[in-house]
């Protein structure tokens, strides 16, 4: 398997400050991709420290051009790059339509259970 490897980061809320506001940090970490767009997140993230992030790449790329497997055992499969045939072909089962309509009867809107995608998270 084909991979290509960066860095991706989140904002990730770490609690509230003093006045109450909201205090976020960024959680950077390795993505490996394959040819076909599946993706898959490394379970190592640094808080705001982007040098350590990339040294743990670099080691990473250094192992796999050396014939090293990656061990899924430290990785998890997140969202498909974008327009991906790994992403279309989420999408043409309704994965995501069924994700969105969750997320917002998870929210509290009245979204009925009235498309086959809904059991997808049902």
């Amino acid at each position: 398997m084909a991979l290509s490897f960066g860095l991706r980061d989140d904002l990730v809320d770490l609690g509230r400050d003093e006045d109450g506001s909201v205090v976020y940090g960024r959680a950077i970490y390795v993505v490996a991709e394959d040819a076909t767009g599946r993706r898959f997140a490394h379970d190592r993230y640094f808080m705001d420290r982007e040098a350590e992030a990339g040294r743990l790449l670099v080691r990473i790329q250094a192992a796999v051009a050396a014939g090293r497997d990656l061990d899924f055992g430290h990785w998890n499969e997140i969202d498909p790059a974008y327009g991906s045939a790994a992403y279309q072909g989420l999408d043409d089962v309704g994965y995501f339509q069924a994700r969105e309509r969750h997320a917002a009867r998870e929210a509290g809107e009245a979204v009925p259970f009235d498309q086959v995608c809904d059991y997808h998270f049902a």
